[in-house]
């Protein structure tokens, strides 16, 4: 059947083009609902859920390397940066008793000791007041040698004290106590004598 031009086809045409146009608005609606599922976990579901992630976690902090990286007081102030200790900083155990104490590298004890001669420096106004005397100094030799954990035991004066602290802070690495075969943390304490000299 033809259609002549006539007001009948330009009706035909103009519903087939409302028939379109509601076919393509209802394929829209179509894909633009979503749809919700709601899924109900009971208790045990969550606690088991919390467990497993809770292990993938501590599994996770167990393949982590910790990597540790040392640098001196003078490093520190040749840099000008300053570098405060991480309060999750790995914690070495130490023993009481070893089958070989620490060793300065560089000549043992008298080595250590012409070390702290040579690189404490006299403050000026103990030596200007007379104050003189030796200072006990307790530090940890890490595992790597490495010297940690700087402290006065026994002190002779603020000045003197602080000097002894700061000089024994640079030591170099030592050769790390020995039990059993194998490296441990282990505490040393070296006298800094402070006398002045006429």
């Amino acid at each position: 059947m033809k259609l002549s031009n006539t007001p009948f086809k330009r009706i035909m045409l103009l519903l087939m083009a409302v028939t379109m146009m509601l076919t393509a608005a209802d394929a829209a609606v179509q894909t633009s609902k979503r749809r919700v599922r709601k899924k109900v976990v009971t208790p045990e579901q969550q606690a088991a859920q919390r467990q497993q992630e809770q292990e993938q976690e501590r599994e996770r902090i167990e393949n982590t390397t910790i990597v540790e990286e040392y640098v001196t007081t003078s490093e520190i102030q040749a840099e000008g940066t300053y570098y405060e200790e991480s309060a999750t900083a790995v914690t070495e155990e130490t023993v009481e008793t070893v089958d070989q104490m620490p060793e300065f590298a560089d000549g043992g004890e008298t080595g250590l000791l012409r070390w702290l001669s040579h690189h404490v420096k006299y403050p000026a106004k103990a030596a200007q007041n007379n104050i003189s005397g030796k200072v006990m100094v307790r530090f940890l030799v890490r595992s790597d040698g490495s010297v940690t954990d700087v402290e006065v035991v026994h002190g002779v004066h603020p000045s003197l004290d602080n000097e002894a602290q700061r000089v024994c802070g640079e030591l170099p690495r030592f050769k790390p106590a020995m039990l059993d075969g194998r490296p441990v943390a282990y505490h040393y304490v070296v006298p800094v004598t402070f006398k002045i000299q006429y």
